[in-house]
């Protein structure tokens, strides 16, 4: 987290007692807001964040974060930054998906900018994890609780962004390409028709360099040696001494 301080809820899904002790053993407990649920799911839960950063007074920025990143130290508040320095950034996201480089979903020209010197690209896509404004959040919810009723997050992020949708030649290369994303293409015009042909165009960020990234083997953010960092996080997570620090 750098220079900055949250508030952070923790939603713990059918998880034991001990779940805390990750919490609490980084951050102050006065920071912290533990919430159980009985084994609810995913979309239950991505809901649940939602509400409780609508809810919430303590900051005007909210991020939505999955339990299953790495981050680079130090570099939260570059998005921050961001953030507050571009109109445009509506959405940021730390994560520089390896998709990006592979998939014809975003085989297509983006905006780049420099910013505190670090790059960053308007890209169509994302999962879960995210920092956005309270507002806007609350103008978005209604897409992101489609999560309910079984949409998928990329298919959601295509609504938003309006990419590949509405580009003939890209929405070609997607429902013809490799892998399953026409079932994308089909949850995203389902359930975001309206938001497609009326909404808002919401842009989103991501770094490049990466900042954070997804703990799958096969989807580790590219430009990054991970082995050694990793190896070197490990020792410090079983370093009895290491404590909010």
């Amino acid at each position: 987290m750098g220079i900055l301080r949250a508030r952070i809820w923790v939603l713990l899904d059918d998880c034991p007692p001990k779940y805390k002790n990750l919490f609490t053993r980084y951050f102050d407990p006065h920071d912290l807001v533990f919430v159980s649920f009985p084994g609810s799911g995913n979309a239950v839960t991505s809901k649940a964040q939602i509400e409780c950063l609508l809810e919430q007074n303590d900051a005007p920025y909210v991020y939505l974060a999955e339990d299953d990143y790495f981050y680079l130290p130090k570099q939260f508040e570059q998005m921050l930054r961001f953030l507050n320095a571009e109109p445009d950034a509506h959405f940021i996201s730390p994560y520089d998906h390896p998709d990006y480089y592979s998939l014809g979903l975003h085989d297509h020209p983006v905006r780049r900018m420099v910013c505190d010197k670090k790059h960053w690209r308007q890209s169509s896509t994302t999962c879960f994890t995210f920092l956005t404004t309270r507002e806007i959040l609350r103008k978005t919810a209604p897409m992101f609780y489609t999560l309910l009723r079984r949409n998928y997050d990329n298919s959601i992020w295509m609504s938003l962004t309006k990419y590949p949708l509405l580009k003939p030649s890209i929405l070609f290369r997607t429902l013809f390409g490799p892998g399953h994303l026409w079932k994308s293409v089909i949850k995203a015009w389902f359930f975001g028709w309206r938001q497609i042909c009326f909404g808002t165009r919401w842009k989103l960020w991501t770094p490049v360099p990466t900042i954070a990234t997804h703990m799958e083997k096969s989807g580790l953010a590219p430009g990054v040696d991970w082995p050694p960092i990793l190896k070197e996080a490990i020792a410090h997570i079983n370093d009895p001494h290491d404590r909010k620090n």
